[in-house]
């Protein structure tokens, strides 16, 4: 991979205007890995224009240089970029507007992500099950000996760490603690972004999360768990999607669980389909990945998601069938 670390340097080189995105409703491995490859690419004297939905960012404020995203709406189409970079983006389709991911195909585009779903670009640096994007963006500047300032560890090390669930998700591995030490080195904020990441929320998003955890039920003696919130409970806590990003994590970490379930309508005011956002502990009879494509749906083999047509508590029902055939 080191060769296409290398070619993706080159890339760059050779491009002027460059465009940098990621997936709809963007977790903070998208947006960290985004900020952190724009950074990298303004210390090569280019210049790079990260365009993210910013509406659809659950804690906005950080890290440094989210002021700089530009949201679709504000951006010019008409300006074809030379390069576009698509990270932590499974496949074309989940990019987060139509007119980017037309891009793809028709101009120069480079994949970096940990999914492994689909490789649509034309430079493909795509490890799967890596712990994050995030940790991609640093082995590629670590191969090319790109300069790692304070706020790009910042970036990296969000990435990173939501995406493992605080360094402890199942794709883990050595390479990741020596990543977030040489992070560290630079001089990230931990105590900070631990705070504004995993400790401190608004009382909306906490009333949203008091909601979750008292509609858990367990099923299969116990084996599963699942938290169900409604279109009324974002709308009365005026919350939005990323605001229950980790909700998932409530569930599996009820003791004796293996497999995690939380279903929610998506978009949140109900007028599309059922989205269901699932975790699996290692060892687990039905895994995540198993269950998301059982219902169309994909991603890491213990943490994936799907979305479902149909009304929603029939949908709710469609999957504990399946469930209780499979697993219990």
């Amino acid at each position: 991979m080191n060769a296409i670390a290398k070619i993706i340097e080159a890339k760059i080189n050779q491009s002027n205007r460059i465009v940098i995105s990621s997936h709809e409703y963007p977790d903070f491995d998208a947006i960290g890995s985004s900020l952190a490859m724009q950074a990298f690419i303004a210390g090569m004297g280019k210049t790079a224009t990260v365009i993210l939905p910013k509406e659809d960012i659950g804690i906005k404020g950080i890290p440094n240089g989210f002021d700089g995203i530009v949201s679709p709406c504000d951006y010019d189409f008409n300006n074809t970029p030379d390069l576009f970079i698509a990270v932590d983006c499974s496949e074309p389709k989940r990019i987060c507007d139509k007119r980017i991911a037309q891009w793809v195909g028709n101009i120069p585009t480079i994949n970096i992500d940990h999914h492994g779903k689909e490789l649509f670009g034309d430079v493909n640096y795509v490890i799967k099950d890596y712990s994050s994007t995030g940790e991609l963006v640093y082995d590629i500047a670590k191969v090319n000996g790109w300069g790692i300032t304070k706020d790009i560890a910042e970036a990296i090390w969000m990435a990173v760490a939501t995406d493992t669930n605080c360094f402890t998700g199942p794709a883990v591995r050595p390479s990741t603690f020596h990543c977030v030490a040489a992070l560290c080195d630079v001089g990230v904020r931990v105590n900070f972004l631990s705070d504004r990441l995993f400790r401190e929320e608004p009382f909306n998003k906490f009333d949203l999360k008091r909601r979750a955890m008292s509609s858990a039920e367990l099923w299969c003696n116990g084996r599963v768990a699942t938290i169900t919130l409604t279109p009324k409970d974002f709308k009365e806590t005026k919350c939005i999607k990323q605001d229950g990003e980790r909700f998932p994590e409530l569930a599996i970490s009820i003791e004796g669980v293996q497999l995690a379930i939380f279903f929610y309508p998506f978009p949140v005011d109900g007028s599309g389909s059922t989205r269901i956002s699932i975790r699996s502990r290692v060892g687990s009879k039905v895994v995540a990945k198993a269950l998301a494509e059982a219902f169309g749906g994909g991603g890491h083999e213990h943490s994936a998601a799907a979305a479902i047509l149909g009304n929603f508590w029939e949908n709710r029902e469609k999957v504990r069938e399946f469930v209780e055939r499979n697993f219990c």
